[in-house]
C-alpha cells in the first residue's frame, strides 16, 4: 500500500459516507508539480450536515480514526487523525472553515485521475495560494514547482486577487521571478 492508496481508499470511504471533500497538502503539489516524499493524507472535508461518526462507520479495516479532535497551531484548523495500521501514513481530516479563501478553494475543487480513480483536488491555482500564504520552506517549493510546471495555464488574476487580500503578492512575484527559462 502507498499514500495514493491510502488517500483513494479515503476518498472512497468519503463518498460513501456523503462526505463533500478535497484532497489538500503535499499530494497535491505532487499532482500539478513535482514529487516528493511524504507520509500523510490531507483532506478538506465539509461535516456540516454530517457527523465524523458517519466516516468512523465507513472506515476500511486498519483505518483508525483518533478519538479526539486536535487544533493545528499552524493553520488555526480543527482536524480529525486516521492512522493507517501496519504502515507509517497518517490521513488528517481538516474541517472546511468560513475563511472566505477556504470557501472559494473549495468551490473550485475539481476532479482529478488518481491511480485511476476520480478524487477531488483543489485548482492548482488555490494551491499555489495556499502555499504561498503558509510560507513555511517546503510550502514556497511546492508553490513555486507548481508555478514552473503549469506556467500559464494557470488563472494568475485569481492567483494574484487572493495574493494581495493574504499580503503575499510581493512573495508570489519573486517566486514568478525565479522560475526558470523554458530551454
Amino acid at each position: 500500500m502507498n499514500i495514493y492508496d491510502v488517500a483513494c481508499a479515503m476518498a472512497q470511504t468519503l463518498e460513501r459516507a456523503g462526505i463533500e471533500y478535497s484532497i489538500v497538502g503535499a499530494l497535491t503539489s505532487m499532482y500539478y508539480g513535482m514529487s516528493r516524499n511524504t507520509m500523510d493524507a490531507d483532506f478538506v472535508v465539509e461535516l456540516s450536515a454530517k457527523k465524523i461518526s458517519d466516516v468512523a462507520a465507513e472506515l476500511p479495516a486498519g483505518f483508525v480514526l483518533e478519538r479526539q479532535p486536535r487544533f493545528e497551531m499552524f493553520t488555526s484548523k480543527t482536524y480529525y487523525g486516521i492512522a493507517v495500521a501496519g504502515t507509517n501514513f497518517r490521513i488528517d481530516l481538516f474541517c472546511l472553515s468560513d475563511d472566505p479563501f477556504d470557501r472559494s478553494n473549495f468551490s473550485r475543487r475539481r476532479k482529478v485521475q488518481l491511480q485511476g480513480r476520480e478524487v477531488f483536488f483543489p485548482s492548482p491555482e488555490s494551491v499555489v495560494v495556499q502555499k504561498l500564504r503558509w510560507q513555511r520552506h517546503k510550502d514556497l517549493s511546492d508553490a513555486l514547482d507548481v508555478l514552473t510546471i503549469q506556467g500559464q495555464s494557470l488563472d494568475f488574476a485569481y492567483i494574484e486577487h487572493w495574493s494581495d487580500q493574504h499580503g503575499t503578492r510581493a512573495l508570489l512575484d519573486k517566486l514568478r521571478s525565479e522560475i526558470p527559462p523554458e530551454i
